[in-house]
Protein backbone atom coordinates (compact mmCIF):
# COMPACT_ATOMS: atom_id res chain seq x y z
CA UNK A 1 0.00 0.00 0.00
CA UNK A 2 3.25 2.63 0.80
CA UNK A 3 4.35 1.92 -2.69
CA UNK A 4 1.54 1.92 -4.10
CA UNK A 5 1.03 5.50 -2.79
CA UNK A 6 4.75 6.55 -3.35
CA UNK A 7 3.72 5.49 -7.34
CA UNK A 8 0.85 7.25 -7.50
CA UNK A 9 2.48 10.36 -6.14
CA UNK A 10 5.52 10.43 -7.77
CA UNK A 11 3.95 9.69 -11.44
CA UNK A 12 -0.05 10.81 -10.95
CA UNK A 13 -0.25 13.85 -8.56
CA UNK A 14 1.14 15.88 -11.10
CA UNK A 15 -1.88 16.45 -12.37
CA UNK A 16 -1.75 20.20 -10.71
CA UNK A 17 0.79 20.55 -13.71
CA UNK A 18 -0.08 18.41 -16.36
CA UNK A 19 -3.02 15.98 -17.70
CA UNK A 20 -0.91 12.96 -18.86
CA UNK A 21 -1.72 10.74 -16.03
CA UNK A 22 -2.45 8.30 -18.05
CA UNK A 23 0.49 8.10 -19.78
CA UNK A 24 2.95 8.24 -16.82
CA UNK A 25 1.03 4.93 -15.60
CA UNK A 26 1.73 3.24 -18.50
CA UNK A 27 5.19 2.34 -17.50
CA UNK A 28 4.95 -1.15 -16.80
CA UNK A 29 5.52 -2.79 -13.79
CA UNK A 30 8.49 -4.67 -13.48
CA UNK A 31 9.55 -8.01 -11.43
CA UNK A 32 10.65 -6.58 -8.18
CA UNK A 33 7.93 -4.29 -6.69
CA UNK A 34 10.58 -1.28 -6.01
CA UNK A 35 10.86 -0.90 -9.23
CA UNK A 36 9.08 1.37 -11.85
CA UNK A 37 10.59 -0.55 -15.23
CA UNK A 38 13.22 -2.97 -16.63
CA UNK A 39 15.13 -1.80 -19.71
CA UNK A 40 16.81 -5.38 -21.25
CA UNK A 41 16.29 -3.88 -25.32
CA UNK A 42 19.89 -3.33 -24.46
CA UNK A 43 22.56 -5.73 -24.44
CA UNK A 44 25.57 -5.06 -21.57
CA UNK A 45 23.86 -1.44 -21.26
CA UNK A 46 26.96 1.26 -19.81
CA UNK A 47 25.53 4.82 -19.72
CA UNK A 48 22.10 6.12 -19.79
CA UNK A 49 20.49 9.58 -19.96
CA UNK A 50 17.20 10.46 -20.37
CA UNK A 51 16.15 12.94 -23.52
CA UNK A 52 12.64 13.64 -22.23
CA UNK A 53 9.76 11.63 -19.76
CA UNK A 54 9.34 9.53 -22.22
CA UNK A 55 12.58 9.09 -24.13
CA UNK A 56 16.04 7.71 -22.82
CA UNK A 57 19.63 7.21 -24.86
CA UNK A 58 21.08 4.57 -24.23
CA UNK A 59 24.76 2.58 -24.86
CA UNK A 60 25.74 -1.40 -24.28
CA UNK A 61 28.07 -3.66 -26.70
CA UNK A 62 25.86 -3.05 -29.79
CA UNK A 63 26.10 0.66 -29.73
CA UNK A 64 24.02 3.32 -28.83
CA UNK A 65 20.01 3.50 -29.38
CA UNK A 66 17.14 6.03 -28.00
CA UNK A 67 15.25 3.62 -26.61
CA UNK A 68 10.97 4.03 -25.27
CA UNK A 69 11.15 2.85 -21.24
CA UNK A 70 7.65 2.01 -21.12
CA UNK A 71 7.59 -0.72 -23.67
CA UNK A 72 11.00 -1.53 -23.61
CA UNK A 73 12.11 -1.20 -26.85
CA UNK A 74 14.23 0.37 -28.98
CA UNK A 75 13.31 3.55 -31.22
CA UNK A 76 16.20 3.90 -33.49
CA UNK A 77 19.55 2.60 -33.71
CA UNK A 78 21.94 5.76 -33.91
CA UNK A 79 25.24 3.77 -34.42
CA UNK A 80 26.65 0.53 -33.76
CA UNK A 81 30.22 1.83 -32.42
CA UNK A 82 30.55 1.21 -28.76
CA UNK A 83 30.19 4.15 -26.71
CA UNK A 84 32.24 5.15 -23.72
CA UNK A 85 30.44 8.48 -22.34
CA UNK A 86 27.25 10.01 -23.11
CA UNK A 87 26.74 13.49 -22.07
CA UNK A 88 23.31 15.30 -22.52
CA UNK A 89 22.80 19.50 -23.01
CA UNK A 90 21.13 21.15 -20.32
CA UNK A 91 18.58 21.79 -23.23
CA UNK A 92 17.77 18.63 -23.82
CA UNK A 93 18.26 18.96 -27.57
CA UNK A 94 21.73 17.27 -27.96
CA UNK A 95 23.81 14.96 -26.62
CA UNK A 96 27.70 13.83 -27.35
CA UNK A 97 29.12 10.12 -27.66
CA UNK A 98 32.56 9.33 -27.10
CA UNK A 99 33.75 6.50 -29.15
CA UNK A 100 37.12 4.37 -28.36
CA UNK A 101 38.53 7.51 -26.58
CA UNK A 102 39.09 9.36 -29.91
CA UNK A 103 35.84 10.30 -31.71
CA UNK A 104 33.32 12.48 -30.53
CA UNK A 105 30.01 12.76 -31.87
CA UNK A 106 26.87 15.13 -31.23
CA UNK A 107 23.51 14.09 -32.49
CA UNK A 108 20.51 16.65 -32.40
CA UNK A 109 17.03 14.98 -31.68
CA UNK A 110 14.81 18.19 -33.05
CA UNK A 111 17.03 17.32 -36.48
CA UNK A 112 16.93 13.64 -36.14
CA UNK A 113 20.93 12.99 -36.86
CA UNK A 114 24.46 14.03 -36.07
CA UNK A 115 25.25 17.45 -36.35
CA UNK A 116 28.87 17.57 -35.49
CA UNK A 117 31.94 14.85 -35.60
CA UNK A 118 35.37 14.93 -34.54
CA UNK A 119 38.30 12.47 -34.41
CA UNK A 120 41.41 13.55 -32.24
CA UNK A 121 44.63 13.45 -33.53
CA UNK A 122 46.37 10.55 -33.27
CA UNK A 123 45.82 6.91 -32.95
CA UNK A 124 44.89 4.56 -29.80
CA UNK A 125 46.20 1.49 -31.60
CA UNK A 126 49.83 0.94 -29.91
CA UNK A 127 52.07 2.49 -32.59
CA UNK A 128 55.35 4.51 -32.02
CA UNK A 129 53.84 7.55 -32.72
CA UNK A 130 52.33 10.03 -30.35
CA UNK A 131 48.76 10.57 -29.76
CA UNK A 132 45.79 11.61 -27.57
CA UNK A 133 42.97 9.81 -25.49
CA UNK A 134 39.84 11.61 -24.76
CA UNK A 135 38.98 10.98 -20.92
CA UNK A 136 36.20 13.62 -20.31
CA UNK A 137 33.35 15.45 -22.68
CA UNK A 138 31.30 18.43 -21.00
CA UNK A 139 28.92 20.47 -22.92
CA UNK A 140 29.13 24.21 -22.10
CA UNK A 141 25.30 25.11 -21.27
CA UNK A 142 26.06 29.16 -22.19
CA UNK A 143 27.38 28.74 -25.91
CA UNK A 144 28.19 26.40 -28.89
CA UNK A 145 31.19 24.71 -27.20
CA UNK A 146 32.18 21.47 -26.00
CA UNK A 147 35.08 20.61 -23.26
CA UNK A 148 37.30 17.78 -23.62
CA UNK A 149 39.61 16.24 -21.88
CA UNK A 150 42.78 14.81 -23.53
CA UNK A 151 45.64 12.85 -21.92
CA UNK A 152 48.80 13.34 -24.22
CA UNK A 153 50.36 10.33 -24.45
CA UNK A 154 54.61 10.50 -25.71
CA UNK A 155 56.53 8.74 -28.98
CA UNK A 156 58.50 5.91 -28.09
CA UNK A 157 61.32 8.06 -29.53
CA UNK A 158 60.61 10.47 -26.96
CA UNK A 159 60.62 7.85 -23.96
CA UNK A 160 62.49 6.44 -22.13
CA UNK A 161 61.38 2.60 -23.22
CA UNK A 162 58.46 1.56 -23.86
CA UNK A 163 56.54 1.39 -20.30
CA UNK A 164 57.15 5.34 -20.23
CA UNK A 165 55.18 5.52 -23.46
CA UNK A 166 52.02 4.05 -22.35
CA UNK A 167 51.73 6.56 -19.52
CA UNK A 168 50.35 10.02 -19.97
CA UNK A 169 52.93 12.27 -20.32
CA UNK A 170 50.69 15.38 -20.03
CA UNK A 171 47.27 16.11 -19.63
CA UNK A 172 45.44 19.29 -22.23
CA UNK A 173 41.99 20.86 -22.35
CA UNK A 174 40.47 21.28 -25.62
CA UNK A 175 37.33 24.02 -26.55
CA UNK A 176 35.33 22.61 -29.67
CA UNK A 177 32.79 24.81 -31.15
CA UNK A 178 30.74 22.53 -33.17
CA UNK A 179 29.29 25.28 -34.86
CA UNK A 180 32.26 27.01 -36.23
CA UNK A 181 34.76 23.99 -36.29
CA UNK A 182 37.11 26.31 -34.08
CA UNK A 183 38.81 24.92 -31.27
CA UNK A 184 41.27 26.28 -28.08
CA UNK A 185 44.05 23.75 -26.19
CA UNK A 186 45.41 24.38 -22.73
CA UNK A 187 47.98 22.59 -21.46
CA UNK A 188 47.37 21.45 -17.42
CA UNK A 189 51.29 20.77 -16.67
CA UNK A 190 50.93 17.48 -14.91
CA UNK A 191 50.95 13.78 -15.63
CA UNK A 192 49.78 12.02 -12.14
CA UNK A 193 46.15 11.72 -13.22
CA UNK A 194 43.67 13.35 -15.12
CA UNK A 195 41.87 16.69 -14.73
CA UNK A 196 38.36 16.54 -13.82
CA UNK A 197 35.85 19.11 -15.29
CA UNK A 198 32.62 20.74 -14.67
CA UNK A 199 30.66 23.95 -16.09
CA UNK A 200 28.99 26.05 -13.37
CA UNK A 201 25.34 26.16 -15.27
CA UNK A 202 24.76 29.87 -14.28
CA UNK A 203 27.89 31.63 -14.70
CA UNK A 204 30.53 31.66 -17.53
CA UNK A 205 32.83 29.39 -15.26
CA UNK A 206 34.76 26.23 -15.47
CA UNK A 207 35.97 24.46 -12.75
CA UNK A 208 39.06 22.06 -13.21
CA UNK A 209 39.73 19.63 -10.83
CA UNK A 210 43.84 18.39 -10.86
CA UNK A 211 45.56 16.63 -8.55
CA UNK A 212 47.20 19.49 -6.64
CA UNK A 213 44.10 21.25 -5.80
CA UNK A 214 40.83 23.07 -7.93
CA UNK A 215 41.11 26.21 -10.14
CA UNK A 216 37.93 28.25 -11.58
CA UNK A 217 38.58 29.84 -14.93
CA UNK A 218 36.01 31.94 -16.77
CA UNK A 219 35.06 30.61 -19.83
CA UNK A 220 34.33 34.27 -21.42
CA UNK A 221 37.99 34.19 -23.37
CA UNK A 222 40.10 31.83 -25.23
CA UNK A 223 42.62 31.99 -22.46
CA UNK A 224 40.67 30.47 -19.79
CA UNK A 225 41.79 33.12 -16.86
CA UNK A 226 42.14 31.80 -13.66
CA UNK A 227 40.05 33.40 -11.43
CA UNK A 228 40.33 31.26 -7.89
CA UNK A 229 42.27 27.98 -6.99
CA UNK A 230 42.80 26.52 -3.99
CA UNK A 231 45.02 23.45 -2.39
CA UNK A 232 43.76 19.90 -2.83
CA UNK A 233 40.75 18.94 -0.28
CA UNK A 234 41.74 15.53 1.65
CA UNK A 235 44.59 13.21 0.73
CA UNK A 236 43.38 11.75 -2.49
CA UNK A 237 42.68 12.55 -6.14
CA UNK A 238 38.94 13.52 -7.02
CA UNK A 239 37.15 11.48 -9.77
CA UNK A 240 34.22 13.01 -9.99
CA UNK A 241 33.24 16.90 -9.92
CA UNK A 242 29.94 18.94 -10.18
CA UNK A 243 28.00 22.06 -9.31
CA UNK A 244 24.86 22.77 -7.88
CA UNK A 245 21.38 23.78 -10.07
CA UNK A 246 22.54 27.58 -9.02
CA UNK A 247 25.67 27.14 -9.17
CA UNK A 248 26.17 27.87 -5.88
CA UNK A 249 28.36 24.90 -4.79
CA UNK A 250 30.69 22.17 -6.12
CA UNK A 251 30.51 19.03 -4.72
CA UNK A 252 34.09 16.67 -5.35
CA UNK A 253 34.21 12.91 -4.76
CA UNK A 254 37.37 11.06 -4.52
CA UNK A 255 38.67 7.03 -5.23
CA UNK A 256 37.98 6.16 -1.30
CA UNK A 257 34.30 7.59 -1.25
CA UNK A 258 34.99 10.79 0.25
CA UNK A 259 33.01 13.65 -1.10
CA UNK A 260 33.43 17.40 -0.20
CA UNK A 261 31.00 20.30 -0.86
CA UNK A 262 32.93 23.35 -1.78
CA UNK A 263 31.41 26.92 -1.53
CA UNK A 264 32.26 28.20 -5.16
CA UNK A 265 32.30 31.91 -4.17
CA UNK A 266 35.16 30.99 -1.80
CA UNK A 267 36.81 27.52 -2.97
CA UNK A 268 38.80 27.32 0.35
CA UNK A 269 35.24 27.30 2.07
CA UNK A 270 34.44 23.61 2.05
CA UNK A 271 33.70 20.59 4.53
CA UNK A 272 33.39 17.04 3.92
CA UNK A 273 29.86 15.23 3.59
CA UNK A 274 30.56 12.16 4.07
CA UNK A 275 33.33 9.35 4.64
CA UNK A 276 33.28 6.16 4.43
CA UNK A 277 33.75 4.01 7.59
CA UNK A 278 35.11 0.51 5.91
CA UNK A 279 34.33 -2.23 8.52
CA UNK A 280 34.83 -5.98 8.79
CA UNK A 281 30.97 -6.73 7.15
CA UNK A 282 30.67 -4.76 4.58
CA UNK A 283 31.83 -1.84 2.58
CA UNK A 284 29.84 1.07 0.19
CA UNK A 285 31.87 2.15 -2.67
CA UNK A 286 30.42 5.31 -4.00
CA UNK A 287 30.34 5.09 -8.12
CA UNK A 288 28.75 8.34 -9.18
CA UNK A 289 27.26 11.64 -7.71
CA UNK A 290 24.41 13.77 -9.16
CA UNK A 291 22.53 16.79 -7.64
CA UNK A 292 19.07 16.30 -7.78
CA UNK A 293 18.03 19.67 -6.80
CA UNK A 294 20.17 22.64 -5.33
CA UNK A 295 20.06 21.15 -1.70
CA UNK A 296 19.63 17.36 -2.48
CA UNK A 297 22.57 15.24 -4.00
CA UNK A 298 22.13 11.67 -5.15
CA UNK A 299 25.14 9.17 -4.89
CA UNK A 300 24.95 5.76 -6.51
CA UNK A 301 27.11 3.01 -4.61
CA UNK A 302 28.30 -0.47 -4.90
CA UNK A 303 27.75 -2.21 -1.44
CA UNK A 304 29.98 -5.28 -0.75
CA UNK A 305 28.90 -7.95 1.89
CA UNK A 306 31.92 -9.98 2.52
CA UNK A 307 31.58 -13.94 3.59
CA UNK A 308 31.75 -13.70 7.63
CA UNK A 309 33.46 -17.23 7.31
CA UNK A 310 36.38 -15.81 5.58
CA UNK A 311 36.38 -12.05 7.07
CA UNK A 312 40.72 -12.05 6.83
CA UNK A 313 40.55 -12.70 3.21
CA UNK A 314 37.45 -10.35 2.86
CA UNK A 315 36.29 -12.72 0.37
CA UNK A 316 32.77 -11.07 -1.39
CA UNK A 317 29.91 -12.53 -1.01
CA UNK A 318 26.99 -10.32 -2.04
CA UNK A 319 27.15 -7.26 -4.30
CA UNK A 320 24.38 -4.68 -4.13
CA UNK A 321 23.79 -1.30 -5.74
CA UNK A 322 22.46 1.30 -4.03
CA UNK A 323 20.67 4.94 -4.84
CA UNK A 324 21.16 7.35 -1.87
CA UNK A 325 19.68 10.95 -1.26
CA UNK A 326 21.52 13.74 1.00
CA UNK A 327 20.56 16.97 2.30
CA UNK A 328 24.41 19.10 1.79
CA UNK A 329 22.78 21.37 4.34
CA UNK A 330 22.27 19.45 7.01
CA UNK A 331 24.07 16.01 5.92
CA UNK A 332 21.53 14.07 6.56
CA UNK A 333 19.94 10.83 4.47
CA UNK A 334 16.86 11.85 3.21
CA UNK A 335 16.47 8.31 1.36
CA UNK A 336 17.74 5.27 -0.11
CA UNK A 337 16.78 2.97 -1.96
CA UNK A 338 16.04 -0.70 -1.71
CA UNK A 339 19.00 -3.32 -3.05
CA UNK A 340 19.12 -3.65 -6.61
CA UNK A 341 21.07 -7.10 -7.19
CA UNK A 342 23.85 -5.84 -9.42
CA UNK A 343 27.32 -6.54 -9.22
CA UNK A 344 27.88 -3.26 -11.47
CA UNK A 345 26.19 0.20 -11.39
CA UNK A 346 27.48 2.20 -13.65
CA UNK A 347 25.89 5.98 -14.61
CA UNK A 348 22.27 7.27 -13.37
CA UNK A 349 20.12 10.01 -15.06
CA UNK A 350 16.68 12.27 -13.97
CA UNK A 351 14.01 12.31 -15.69
CA UNK A 352 13.25 16.07 -17.05
CA UNK A 353 10.39 16.62 -14.53
CA UNK A 354 12.84 15.00 -11.55
CA UNK A 355 9.74 12.29 -10.73
CA UNK A 356 11.86 9.29 -12.14
CA UNK A 357 15.38 8.12 -12.41
CA UNK A 358 16.67 5.71 -14.57
CA UNK A 359 20.37 3.41 -13.64
CA UNK A 360 22.64 1.50 -15.85
CA UNK A 361 23.59 -1.85 -14.27
CA UNK A 362 25.35 -4.85 -15.96
CA UNK A 363 22.53 -6.37 -17.42
CA UNK A 364 19.97 -3.89 -17.85
CA UNK A 365 18.52 -0.45 -17.15
CA UNK A 366 15.94 -0.17 -14.27
CA UNK A 367 13.90 2.92 -13.68
CA UNK A 368 13.07 3.44 -9.72
CA UNK A 369 10.62 6.59 -8.82
CA UNK A 370 12.28 9.46 -6.83
CA UNK A 371 10.51 9.23 -3.56
CA UNK A 372 8.21 12.07 -2.38
CA UNK A 373 10.18 13.37 0.51
CA UNK A 374 12.60 13.72 -1.93
CA UNK A 375 10.41 16.04 -4.44
CA UNK A 376 8.92 17.69 -1.69
CA UNK A 377 9.73 19.33 1.57
CA UNK A 378 8.13 20.45 4.71
CA UNK A 379 5.42 17.82 4.19
CA UNK A 380 4.36 14.17 4.09
CA UNK A 381 3.05 12.26 1.44
CA UNK A 382 -0.31 11.65 3.63
CA UNK A 383 -0.93 15.37 4.21
CA UNK A 384 -0.10 16.59 0.49
CA UNK A 385 -2.76 13.81 -0.76
CA UNK A 386 -5.30 15.06 1.74
CA UNK A 387 -4.79 18.42 0.57
CA UNK A 388 -5.20 17.18 -3.17
CA UNK A 389 -8.23 15.59 -2.05
CA UNK A 390 -9.94 19.03 -0.07
CA UNK A 391 -8.63 20.80 -3.18
CA UNK A 392 -10.61 18.38 -5.84
CA UNK A 393 -13.85 18.25 -3.56
CA UNK A 394 -14.02 22.12 -2.94
CA UNK A 395 -18.30 22.84 -2.68
CA UNK A 396 -18.80 26.24 -2.78
CA UNK A 397 -21.75 27.85 -1.07
CA UNK A 398 -23.04 29.09 -3.57
CA UNK A 399 -24.67 27.14 -7.00
CA UNK A 400 -22.26 28.48 -9.01
CA UNK A 401 -19.40 25.29 -9.67
CA UNK A 402 -16.01 25.93 -9.36
CA UNK A 403 -14.12 25.63 -13.03
CA UNK A 404 -11.96 22.47 -12.92
CA UNK A 405 -8.95 24.69 -14.34
CA UNK A 406 -9.02 26.94 -11.31
CA UNK A 407 -8.35 23.52 -9.20
CA UNK A 408 -5.97 22.60 -11.44
CA UNK A 409 -4.36 26.02 -10.49
CA UNK A 410 -4.63 26.07 -6.89
CA UNK A 411 -3.10 22.53 -6.76
CA UNK A 412 -0.28 23.45 -9.33
CA UNK A 413 0.57 26.26 -6.60
CA UNK A 414 0.86 23.97 -4.30
CA UNK A 415 3.24 21.56 -5.75
CA UNK A 416 5.33 24.15 -6.48
CA UNK A 417 5.42 25.79 -3.19
CA UNK A 418 6.64 21.83 -1.57
CA UNK A 419 8.56 21.30 -4.19
CA UNK A 420 12.20 21.27 -3.35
Amino acid sequence: MKHSLQVFLTTSFFIAATTNIAMELEITQAKNPNILAEITCIRNPRYAQYLSNNHVVITGSDGCSIVDPKTNTEIKKLCTLQSEQIVTHPNQTLFALLHYGNTIGIYDTKKDGFIWKKTVEGSLKRSPDAYDKVEQIRFNPHDSTIFVIRAVFASYATSYNEKYAMTPCDYKITNYNYITNQENSFKCGYNVCSARIAINPTQHEICIVHPFGTTLHTTNDKSLTRTNSTKNYGRSYKNSCEYSPNGSYIVQGDCHSNIYIINSQNTGQYEEFKKNDYNKISREDFKNILFYSNSILAISSQLIIFDQEDVLNRKTKECHTLLSYWNIHTKELVHVSPQLDASETYNFSFSPNKTKVIIALKNECVILPVPFKVICKDITEERFLYLLFVIQNIKPQSDIEIPQDIKTLISSTLLRTCKR
